[in-house]
């Protein structure tokens, strides 16, 4: 079979999409794991049109004689590069698609200080193939969903996210992670309902999505400040909290479990290049 990459289009949406729900379908269900709402071909849509629309946001496609067949995606609109999501149609899985698409993101990653990713920890194929390429494992994750049972902390204040608050929240990612997602966070306050949490009038934390683990990333000074964020979330929002879960932050995960979250899905952080442990209370997006 004869294969070509080059670069998405819109054009390509539908089909990415489609194999984008297929591919995930295949790999989950086996396994117990699939949840329709966010692995879908809606999702798959919200996906792929954002890697495909979002400039800072390279997408590079696989196709033999006018066929797609798959797809992988980069976020470089920060200093550090997040990867995915990558889907491959499963009729023509286990060919090597997977190994082209992720070489030929990580030629495009080579000027960053970082290029990171988050699998599902229990599809051994594809962390196989990311150690051979040169991640290394840096996180265990744990997908997990819940309403908290408790009401909002007294003196914290928990609101949407404005656009002047951006530069505030990278200062505050740098102090954790010692790099920022400035640019991502500017357009999440655009795009979707992230929040900050304020003690004294200063942003402590900050989520950009956290009802939605595919999107959203969050950060906090403290362990504290990230439960008030959550709870001050949860009385604000219907819908769920949805977080990919650092397990290695066990108070937080056993405080989680308390308040009447359920684990979902057990997934794992990789990395390639320059890494350093965060300083603070964090949880990634689908990306890092």
């Amino acid at each position: 079979m004869e294969v070509t990459l080059r670069q998405a289009t819109v054009a390509d949406i539908p089909t990415l999409a489609r194999i984008f729900a297929e591919a995930f379908r295949s790999v989950d269900e086996p396994h117990g794991f699939f949840f329709p709402d966010l692995v879908s071909v809606e999702a798959g849509t919200q996906m792929i049109t954002s890697g495909v629309s979002t400039p800072g946001i390279y997408g590079v496609v696989a196709e033999s004689g006018g066929q797609l067949l798959g797809s992988n995606f980069m976020d470089e609109r920060d200093a550090v590069s997040g990867i995915g999501p990558i889907s491959v149609d499963p009729k023509v899985q286990n060919r090597g698609l997977g190994r082209r698409l992720m070489q030929a993101v990580l030629e495009r990653a080579r000027g960053a200080v970082s290029a990171r990713l988050v699998q599902e920890a229990f599809h051994m194929r594809s962390m196989s193939l990311y150690a051979t390429l040169g991640f290394d494992v840096k996180e265990p994750l744990l997908l997990i969903t819940g309403r908290p049972k408790s009401g909002p902390v007294v003196g914290v204040e928990v609101r949407r996210l404005a656009a002047e608050d951006v530069e505030e929240c990278a200062a505050l990612c740098r102090r954790v992670h010692r790099f920022d997602r400035a640019n991502q966070v500017r357009d999440a306050s655009a795009a979707f309902v992230p929040f900050v949490a304020l003690r004294g009038g200063r942003i402590v934390a900050y989520a950009t999505e956290p009802t939605h683990p595919f999107i959203g990333h969050g950060v906090a000074e403290t362990e504290a400040d990230m439960k008030a964020l959550l709870l001050g979330v949860a009385a604000l929002r219907p819908a769920p909290i949805r977080i990919l879960l650092p397990t290695r932050q066990a108070s937080l995960f056993r405080w989680l479990l308390a308040e009447g979250f359920r684990s979902m899905s057990p997934m794992t952080l990789m990395s390639i290049g320059e890494y350093q442990e965060p300083r603070g209370c964090w949880f990634p997006s689908i990306l890092y």
